[in-house]
């Protein structure tokens, strides 16, 4: 479900994209976002879809090299999906 609802990071990935100028500000899309977020708390959402994005590019770099460490990699169609994409207003 990365980059998608819920809105779930490890905490020091978030950490390393805390934009102090992160002026997405939103309410959560979601009733469960972690790490630290209350129902209805407002959250950075720069800082936590880059921090998402991150982690889902971590994923596909570890499935990529095992893929070639067991010499699958050439034999291998690897095919990412992703929906329609997110509210296009902030008040949805």
């Amino acid at each position: 479900h990365i980059a998608h609802c819920p809105l779930q990071v490890p905490a020091d990935v978030l950490q390393k994209y805390n934009f102090s100028d992160d002026e997405n500000l939103c309410q959560a899309q979601t009733a469960y976002v972690y790490p630290g977020y209350a129902d209805g708390d407002t959250f950075h959402c720069r800082s936590m879809y880059h921090a998402m994005v991150s982690v889902l590019d971590e994923i596909v770099g570890n499935i990529t090299r095992l893929l070639k460490d067991k010499q699958l990699w050439n034999d291998t169609l690897l095919v990412l999906s992703s929906d329609n994409g997110g509210p296009i207003r902030l008040e949805e």
